[in-house]
């Protein structure tokens, strides 16, 4: 189906350059010389081509919407609207994992918000945005910038609704972006040792319940860790190689932060001494 669109696609361009050409010659005008043959366009030039017809469609209607738009504050029913083709063009990107397609098209369209915003020394509602393009950056593995949207759309959630302290992290739709997919990993690579040290099968329902014990210093890093460790457990080795340095370097780094989240917690605990050594082993 996708082929098939991007093939409507650049026949349609060919067709218009073939239009253009050919009514230049019906005009009598003797320096344009006849259309050669039209090429079939490569697969590659098809799908830049659309993938550049979707997004200047989708800046189009929303720079159009924010034209319209009377010059008041926040009102997140009609700024939902007004951003529909941005979310519903992300949400088929993310559907068909073309993640860096709803990554560009959330840069143009924020950026057309922000002009806005700041022409008219207001702002509008960007929750959905940024929601959306947090999930993109999770899928292509930027949990950086990941965690940096996800934050940015609680922000935005708390402004325009007045729900203060609202929990991003707990939002039915991070749920099923996040915390439900861990059960489909331990499918593949369940992790044994947490069975080993609690007893109990490591699960959305106890990751969950372990990130709710944590203070809020460590509950953020938790969840990067968690998708930290399963993007590096599906990176791909191969026998008779010993040069995956570079996974070592990840998992030593992945260490280094679970040891930073214990030591975070054993003080929050108000546990002190003379190294976290001494504080797990000797004064918990």
């Amino acid at each position: 189906m996708i082929r098939a669109f991007f093939t409507k696609i650049g026949q349609f361009f060919l067709w218009l350059a073939g239009h253009d050409e050919q009514r230049d010659v019906d005009e009598g005008n003797e320096d344009v010389a006849a259309p050669e043959p039209a090429q079939q366009p490569t697969h590659w030039q098809m799908m830049i081509g659309a993938r550049n017809v979707i997004t200047g469609r989708v800046v189009m209607e929303i720079g159009e919407g924010l034209n319209q738009r009377p010059p008041n504050g926040r009102d997140h029913a009609n700024d939902d609207v007004l951003l529909a083709p941005l979310a519903n063009a992300t949400a088929i990107a993310i559907s068909q994992e073309e993640y860096q397609l709803a990554i560009s098209m959330f840069y143009e369209c924020y950026q057309l918000t922000r002009d806005y915003e700041n022409k008219h020394g207001l702002e509008i509602h960007k929750g959905a945005m940024t929601f959306n393009v947090a999930i993109a950056f999770l899928r292509s593995h930027d949990f950086p910038a990941a965690m940096h949207y996800f934050e940015l759309a609680k922000h935005e959630t708390e402004q325009s609704y007045g729900h203060a302290n609202w929990d991003v992290f707990t939002f039915d739709l991070f749920d099923r972006s996040y915390w439900n997919l861990i059960d489909l990993f331990e499918q593949e690579q369940p992790l044994d040792l947490y069975q080993d040290f609690w007893n109990t099968a490591y699960g959305t329902t106890s990751a969950k319940a372990d990130w709710n014990a944590l203070s809020e210093n460590s509950k953020l890093l938790y969840i990067v860790l968690g998708a930290e460790r399963i993007r590096y457990t599906r990176l791909k080795t191969q026998p008779n190689w010993n040069g995956a340095d570079s996974i070592g370097l990840s998992y030593w780094n992945l260490i280094a932060d679970l040891v930073r989240l214990l030591e975070t917690e054993v003080r929050e605990m108000g546990i002190v001494g003379g190294g976290l050594n001494d504080m797990v082993l000797n004064r918990i």
